[in-house]
């Protein structure tokens, strides 16, 4: 959901040495269950860049309290196609945490569904996809807390 700080802790686990597919969307091929990163900017409030140490951008305009964007390679590596993905992360805002939780399989292909905007199209391949993309890959429940220590639960609990 927009608002739940996933540009944050994505912006936090790029510092954490992860690689960076997306964000903002997963665009997954039907044929093959493959991943395309969209390595769009990130953009980081005022509160996101102080939480993560970053310094302001050198932008042509005052960034304030307004959204700046980072390019994903001035935080960490960018993820080079063919992905595959590895896990289904869905995130619990406003909780004291951060606190990590396995899940079912079965949650990870509903999340997938429901966040789908294109299953419309292909209701029986987007059900099959979400069940082959959930079968493969592990699915966790995060409690945030500050964007540092999420980043670095996930980290200790992916390897």
């Amino acid at each position: 959901d927009s608002g739940v700080g996933k540009t944050t802790l994505a912006a936090a686990c790029l510092l954490e040495g992860f690689a960076y597919a997306s964000d903002e969307a997963l665009c997954v091929s039907y044929d093959d269950a493959l991943v395309s990163p969209y390595p769009k900017p990130l953009g980081l409030s005022a509160w996101a860049r102080r939480q993560l140490g970053l310094p302001d951008p050198d932008l042509p305009w005052p960034t304030g309290d307004h959204e700046a964007p980072y390019a994903p390679d001035e935080l960490g590596p960018v993820s080079q196609p063919p992905l595959r993905l590895a896990g289904i992360l869905l995130l619990e805002p406003g909780a004291r945490g951060p606190a990590l939780e396995r899940l079912e399989r079965s949650d990870g292909a509903a999340a997938l569904l429901r966040m789908s905007f294109n299953h419309h199209k292909n209701p029986a391949g987007a059900f099959r996809l979400s069940a082959e993309l959930a079968r493969a890959a592990e699915v966790w429940r995060l409690r945030l807390g500050p964007p540092h220590p999420s980043a670095s639960l996930l980290r200790r609990a992916v390897g």
